[in-house]
């Protein structure tokens, strides 16, 4: 089953993101888990690894590996090799990285809270790090003693270099060359075979040719022993510092194990997760009787090629037929629906902009690529023993998959036994989905309950598949127009027309002039839909053109009003300045005063807006005056406040908001 819906290869896909190989084969052998407590647990761990991801959480775990064997040696008292102990504080690294992030920024609680229950020894890290080079080199800083040593060694190596180059320049003439070269790890020196026992030494062997003997002199070979015997110290040492960091890891095995168990989990949840962010995938929504996935891309077509289409089973529809040509898209269609669900018991993103799958306790399915399927008896009976089988173990609770139902075979016997392998399922009651180009089969889903008719659409212009899914719609097969493409002759192809019309029945009429009718309805909603998108982009352009005009408005009259009222003040000190000079000559001045008052009475009021945000129940200022009440009634633009139990109705613009008047608590008395 998993084969034929390519969730392998989705798996091997996904297992690529970890970063732990012993998690890579883990991911690929994931199998989908029809407990709905397991689903739910799993698909919010990868849930929380995307939150956790997209907050900028730390999740690169490269380079590191399993260290559940050197952990259990360690407990049970064994020696570990040093790469081992390199390999196992690479990851006590790792993880206090990531405690020192700043939790309160990341989002995912169930990283958060697996990162948090981590515990690393750093006493034991920080030995490990004094102990060993990231290449797995032992520092001098692991003893006191092994620095010691180190430094002894080196100065027997300089005591060598320097006493023989001394020596090999006063022997010269009895040496074949003036090098130093190592036999069985002790160095020695090439002189003339002729030579070889004048050295007071050991002749330790020849020369292929014979002309050579390697030879090592007394000095030297006092000098090589305490080599020798100093590097013999350092690898007792070595050894023992690998006994003492061994026993510190095991003592500390139990909660290292957990830890790294922890980080190792977190790099699955980080696989599923990356797959999902990189694919622009989604966590499903599980639980109900609803099928729902909205723009569904399968994973394993181009992204740039692949047609995303939505597909819907409601409370009410348990069967779904899908028809259409070959080639046009219908086993893909059937895939997605079976896929996903897999990927998503697995714990696995969908590509999907939304989607909801109900609890199923088991996903069979009987695909088989019809471009490679011969007819034939064998193949044929396969079909039908899979089918059998499935029929013995289905429940109401179970999804099936059938792909061309009743193929293989004579069509009319095929049609007969597909109808009737349709109704065994629909009698069982559960969720099925299945390919066909059967017309009884299309019939049928307009005429039982719980059945409905879908197809993939074929572009009969162009002569090609579209991809595209139409529910609630019967496709035809196309086989005629399809044919035309590859240049049989015309007499051919209106001969086979002419059979094909005579075949026909009443039946297969309706129900192609009801798939003509509804495609035209799609059609037709499709314009409306269309003049109606047209129509709230003209509205919104005609409102900011109004709200425009006013604003222009507005500050048309704003300006009027500074223009008159400059006129206004002008003429008034040009009044006052009559009147002051009328005073002094005490003159009279009625006629001047009164000019004045109908100069004031020139000027014009300022612009005064309504607060459109006052509501009943709000408490108000009128404009002008120390009255404040409360709201009661609004009519338009006109408001009915209560004003100290007197109402006074008033226009908003003259209103303004105020605060709640305080309430003073009375102090209480008593008399004793």
């Amino acid at each position: 089953m998993n084969d034929a819906l390519e969730l392998q290869t989705i798996l091997h896909n996904v297992s690529s993101y970890a970063h732990f190989d012993d998690n890579q084969v883990s991911i690929q052998n994931t199998t989908p888990s029809f407990k709905k407590l397991e689903i739910t647990q799993r698909l919010a761990n990868t849930h929380d690894a995307m939150e956790y991801i997209l907050s900028g959480g730390d999740h690169y775990l490269k380079g590191l590996v399993n260290t559940s064997t050197t952990l259990i040696k360690a407990s049970k008292g064994g020696l570990c090799d040093i790469l081992d102990l390199v390999a196992l504080n690479k990851v006590n690294h790792r993880i206090l990285t990531l405690k020192k992030q700043n939790m309160k920024t990341l989002k995912g609680e169930r990283v958060l809270d697996a990162i948090d229950g981590m515990s690393i020894h750093l006493p034991l890290v920080k030995r490990l790090d004094e102990c060993f080079s990231p290449s797995g080199e032992v520092l001098d800083s692991a003893s006191p003693t092994l620095k010691s040593l180190r430094k002894q060694y080196r100065d027997v190596e300089a005591s060598i270099l320097k006493q023989t180059q001394d020596f090999m320049r006063v022997n010269a003439s009895k040496l074949s060359e003036q090098v130093m070269t190592q036999r069985q790890d002790r160095y020695v020196l090439m002189a003339k075979i002729s030579e070889k026992n004048t050295f007071n030494g050991l002749v330790v062997g020849e020369s292929a040719s014979g002309q050579t003997a390697y030879v090592e002199p007394a000095f030297l070979m006092q000098l090589n022993n305490q080599k020798q015997t100093i590097t013999s110290l350092i690898e007792n040492e070595i050894e023992k510092i690998a006994w003492e960091c061994s026993a510190l890891v095991g003592d500390h095995a139990l909660t290292l194990m957990a830890s790294h168990e922890s980080l190792m989990m977190l790099d699955e949840w980080f696989a599923k997760a990356r797959y999902g962010l990189e694919k622009d995938a989604h966590i499903p929504t599980l639980g109900g009787n609803i099928l729902h996935l909205e723009a569904a891309r399968h994973p394993l077509i181009d992204p740039l090629k692949v047609v995303a289409n939505t597909y819907t089973l409601d409370e009410h529809t348990r069967i779904c037929i899908i028809s259409g040509p070959n080639t046009g898209g219908k086993t893909v269609s059937l895939k997605i629906i079976g896929l996903f669900t897999l990927m998503a018991y697995c714990g696995l993103p969908l590509l999907v902009r939304s989607a909801q799958l109900p609890f199923y306790d088991a996903v069979f399915a009987d695909i088989g690529d019809e471009q490679s399927i011969q007819s034939s008896l064998s193949t044929f009976s396969s079909h039908i023993s899979h089918i059998a089988t499935i029929l013995n173990q289905v429940t109401p609770s179970s999804l099936v998959l059938l792909d061309e139902l009743g193929s293989g075979t004579d069509p009319d016997e095929g049609e007969s036994l597909a109808v009737a392998i349709l109704d065994a399922f629909h009698q069982k009651q559960c969720t099925l989905v299945a390919t066909t180009h059967y017309n009884r089969i299309k019939q049928i889903a307009y005429e039982w309950d719980g059945v409905m008719i879908s197809s993939v659409e074929f572009d009969i212009q162009t002569l090609s598949p579209t991809y595209r899914f139409f529910a609630h719609q019967a496709g035809q097969s196309n086989a005629l127009a399809i044919a035309s493409r590859f240049n049989l002759p015309s007499t051919l192809l209106e001969r086979a027309q002419s059979e094909l019309e005579t075949k026909k029945s009443e039946t297969s009429r309706l129900l192609e002039n009801l798939n003509e009718q509804i495609a035209l309805n799609q059609q037709l909603e499709a314009t409306l839909l269309s003049q109606k998108d047209m129509l709230s982009e003209q509205q919104a352009l005609l409102k900011q053109k109004e709200e425009e005009l006013n604003a222009q408005l507005e500050a048309i009259q704003v300006k009027a009003q500074d223009q008159i009222n400059a006129l206004v003040n002008e003429a008034l000190e040009e009044i006052d300045m009559y009147l002051k000079e009328a005073s002094q000559q005490k003159q009279s001045t009625p006629t001047l005063q009164k000019l004045k008052q109908e100069v004031k009475a020139l000027q014009p009021k300022p612009l005064v807006k309504e607060d459109e945000t006052i509501q009943v129940g709000d408490y108000v200022k009128v404009k002008g005056s120390q009255r404040s009440g409360q709201v009661i009634e609004l009519k338009g633009k006109q408001a009915m406040v209560d004003i100290n139990g007197m109402r006074v109705k008033t226009s908003l613009q003259q209103l303004q908001r105020s605060e709640p008047p305080v309430v003073k608590k009375s102090k209480s008395t008593y008399t004793s």
